[in-house]
């Protein structure tokens, strides 16, 4: 009786073990999944900025003549109200500039 009950604790705790092991490492690879799903948002996230920027220069190009102009005169990039706009704005914001 005793060698049963010696053999039904560690088959239980051999399953419970392996349990907890494949739980980790599910739980391991859902994590990796999750970063490259993240650096992927943030790619996706720089490169609508980019295209955002490229709309707002393409909209108001008297702004980017303007800067070029004070640029020039100064030598090097210098600043005009609104130079570090996106700077300021903060992550989140910068999603939406051109929405209404």
């Amino acid at each position: 009786m005793t060698l049963v009950r010696l053999l039904s604790v560690a088959v239980i705790l051999m399953l419970v073990g392996s349990g907890i092991v494949l739980l980790k490492a599910e739980q391991v690879q859902l994590s990796h999944q999750t970063a490259s799903l993240e650096i992927r948002a943030v790619q996706l996230r720089r490169q609508l900025w980019k295209q955002q920027l490229e709309i707002a220069r393409l909209r108001s190009p008297d702004l980017v003549q303007a800067r070029n102009a004070l640029a020039d005169l100064e030598g090097n990039d210098a600043e005009w109200p609104g130079s570090n706009w996106v700077s300021g704005m903060g992550e989140r914001s910068c999603v939406n500039l051109l929405d209404p």
